[in-house]
């Protein structure tokens, strides 16, 4: 087994742009804004924005026993998938708990895990433990490739024009791509269309430069992880580590459970629990939906309230931009109380010190307007959007 970590530096290309940036997990970074994150959200839902994903690694399974070793580790049915197909997974331990998830990319000789930077180490760690006599190699990519989100409305076309000599994979489909020496899925997860795109090192700068560029028909606008956390939480997306981690279940992840969990294959690590949840219905919380007002977002884990009850925690929290004022958040809830529309309340941190006024120019009307106060906050609940690809 090949292992060679290597943590993100800053790529060349990216100094014109300016970033800010901040650390990511213990030794990676990324852009957290380019000067405007109002702007960059706006790219994201209406035009075209393009992120350099450095918190993405991909790690390469190769071997003809590849599928069946995958297929008794995921959630998904790996064994089945045609080449070109994109299943999102998770890996689970024997006591049926999320320690990683992942999109599973088949290409004819080879089967891609692209996962957070975060888990590629301790993902490297479980899989080979699991290895006998397989014949399977695994060897981690990342230092191949640049990896890029471009989403919005007008990204397939700014992605056609950059690769006019390419067809573009449908929703759900990885195609490899000489002219990047890299590769292209679509997911559309943040309610766009979406396109993970992994490029060779040395091509990278010229791929960024042409969607970027004022000469091109509509440039991308870069976007950092401020825009994107906002764009992914309004979209029901859970991000590993953050609101789905090594403590959670699979049922009780909402959306992202169906699209990862094959309820019908065979035996997997950790499946004996997930069949019994999924059999008896018992889901002790479920992943919602929330959103409040206020100047800043408590942190992450602050207790939500049902008088003075506590009925669960908040994992991401961020200002809705089509919302002054306001945030929108997700967390877990105990099942009894996740229902949509309910009202909680959230317990804000000892430093807000805000006023228990309502924000500039909301009405008074708002069915949590009767739950302000000094010590908490009302949240209203939803269920997650939660794309289904």
């Amino acid at each position: 087994m090949t292992n060679h970590l290597t943590p993100p530096r800053t790529p060349d290309f990216l100094k014109a742009a300016a970033p800010r940036l901040i650390p990511y997990g213990t030794s990676g970074m990324l852009a957290e804004d380019y000067g405007n994150p109002a702007a960059e959200y706006a790219a994201l839902m209406h035009g075209t924005g393009l992120i350099w994903a450095s918190y993405r690694a991909a790690l390469k399974v190769e071997g003809k026993d590849r599928l069946k070793f995958l297929n008794h580790l995921l959630t998904q049915d790996i064994k089945t998938m045609p080449t070109g197909a994109v299943h999102y997974s998770y890996l689970l331990n024997i006591k049926g708990r999320i320690i990683a998830d992942m999109q599973v990319l088949a290409l004819a000789d080879e089967t891609l895990l692209d996962v957070d930077t975060r888990v590629l180490a301790p993902l490297l760690q479980t899989l080979d433990r699991y290895l006998f006599a397989d014949d399977v190699s695994l060897q981690d990519m990342s230092a191949h490739y640049t990896r890029f989100t471009l989403a919005g409305p007008q990204s397939e076309q700014a992605l056609a024009d950059a690769l006019p000599e390419c067809r573009l994979p449908l929703l759900s489909a990885v195609q490899p791509y000489a002219a990047l020496c890299g590769w292209i899925y679509r997911t559309d997860l943040l309610g766009v269309p979406t396109w993970e795109v992994a490029v060779a090192g040395s091509r990278a700068g010229d791929f960024w430069s042409h969607l970027t560029a004022a000469t091109a028909g509509k440039p991308a606008t870069p976007v950092g992880w401020s825009a994107f956390n906002a764009a992914r939480i309004k979209a029901g997306l859970p991000w590993f580590g953050i609101d789905i981690t090594d403590q959670h279940l699979p049922m009780e992840t909402g959306p992202a459970y169906h699209r990862a969990v094959h309820l019908s294959k065979g035996c997997y690590v950790g499946q004996e629990v997930v069949a019994r949840m999924h059999s008896h219905k018992t889901v002790a919380r479920a992943l919602m939906a929330m959103e409040f007002a206020g100047p800043v977002a408590p942190s992450a884990g602050a207790p939500l309230y049902d008088g003075e009850m506590v009925v669960g925690n908040l994992t991401s929290a961020a200002p809705n931009p089509d919302r002054p004022g306001w945030f929108c958040a997700m967390g877990y809830v105990k099942k009894i109380h996740a229902v949509n529309g309910k009202v909680l309340a959230i317990q804000m941190d000892p430093a807000d010190g805000t006023p228990t006024d309502h924000p500039a120019g909301q009405p008074v009307d708002h069915p949590m307007d009767t739950l302000m106060d000094h010590r908490r906050r009302p949240v209203l609940l939803s269920d997650l959007a939660g794309a289904k690809n």
